[in-house]
């Protein structure tokens, strides 16, 4: 995927092909690719289905943006054995009978620490090591590989763009398809002739131009409908998906609305029903403690009389004397307590009052959403 924004992260690219494909195998940045604004992502398909219908595409739509997407080819590697250090064969087809080291040249065996040795290439007596692309003789063998490989069209065909070394491609052209389209001949010069004006039998036919124009022109318009198609069904793909989740939206809302009417309303109940229970209470403390009080006072009168008889004994006003202290101690006490509920009452009121409004009007809200 070519010229990706560097603002969108690796993990969106990846959820976007987890959206459409099924067979995403892996997914990096390819290095060297980067630059301020942009670079090209590398992708592999298990499905070798999916794997051409992304190349047949040759488009990608992510977060309503269109990318170009190319087959990507590797550079060919050279094949060096690992055991004997020359080109052409691995290490399981060498007949070699000893671990070559590739610095030195020595068998790796021989109890010398290799990794201080002497660098010498044996290839080409050179100091460097064998494997290096500074040999002489590795350079030969890839020089001889590309030319056999660019000999057979059936081995590297024309038109496909390898990344080959510059000097190997043909008059220093970037790819090979340029290769071909300069090797090919160009119709209208060919086709260009002089002819006299005033003869009407010399002047060509123009069936195989309108011919091949029209055909030129049907391609293309084929080409340009089926891009649009293709963008055409992406985009329903991506309305339906969106509309899906719209509903979904709404059915999650919807059910909170309830849930939370419901909870409201429980919670409207129980105030309700607190309000009404501190209400009765304070009304019963009400109708209750003032004939207490009264009658408690009128028994404090009838015995602060009796207790002026001079006929009651010193013993009996003493006891007298305790219940009229207990007695105007109890009277101030409720009528204390009968006070405090009074002003509690006149406090409570008017937040009730305001809490009771309030969640009436959440639930008219409610409703009217």
């Amino acid at each position: 995927m070519k010229f990706v924004d560097n603002n969108i992260s690796l993990e969106e690219v990846k959820g976007g092909l987890n959206e459409q494909y099924s067979s995403l195998y892996t997914i990096e940045n390819m290095v060297g690719t980067m630059n301020e604004k942009a670079r090209h992502i590398r992708f592999d398909m298990r499905s070798s289905d999916e794997y051409e219908a992304i190349l047949n595409k040759g488009k990608f739509l992510l977060v309503g943006r269109i990318f170009d997407v190319d087959e990507f080819l590797p550079s060919p590697k050279l094949l060096i054995c690992s055991r004997c250090n020359y080109p052409g064969h691995m290490k399981k087809n060498c007949n070699s009978q000893i671990d070559i080291c590739r610095r030195c040249g020595d068998d790796r065996n021989n109890g010398v620490n290799h990794q201080e040795c002497i660098v010498y290439c044996i290839h080409c007596g050179q100091d460097h090591e064998m494997t290096s692309f500074r040999c002489s003789y590795v350079m030969g063998f890839r020089d001889e590989l590309l030319k056999k490989l660019k000999s057979d069209s059936r081995q590297l065909p024309p038109d496909v763009q390898l990344f080959l070394p510059l000097k190997y491609r043909d008059q220093g052209l970037k790819t090979l398809r340029s290769n071909l389209k300069q090797s090919m001949p160009d119709e209208r010069i060919q086709q260009h002739q002089v002819f006299n004006q005033n003869d009407p039998n010399m002047w060509p036919l123009l069936n195989s131009n309108s011919n091949s124009s029209q055909t030129f022109h049907q391609i293309q318009s084929f080409s340009i409908a089926n891009e649009i198609k293709a963008l055409q069904s992406e985009f329903e793909k991506i309305k339906s998906g969106n509309m899906t989740e719209v509903l979904k939206l709404k059915q999650d809302h919807a059910k909170q609305v309830q849930a939370t009417t419901q909870h409201i309303q429980l919670f409207n109940l129980q105030n309700k029903i607190q309000t009404e229970a501190i209400t009765d209470i304070y009304t019963t403390v009400c109708e209750v403690m003032p004939p207490i009080i009264q009658t408690m006072q009128l028994f404090h009168r009838v015995l602060e009389k009796q207790n002026t008889n001079v006929h009651v004994d010193e013993h009996e006003r003493q006891d007298n004397n305790q219940i009229l202290a207990e007695t105007l101690i109890t009277i101030n006490t409720l009528s204390d307590r009968l006070q405090l509920a009074n002003d509690h009452h006149q406090k409570l009121e008017t937040p009730m009052t305001k809490h009771s409004e309030l969640l009436i009007q959440d639930m008219s809200y409610l409703d009217q959403g």
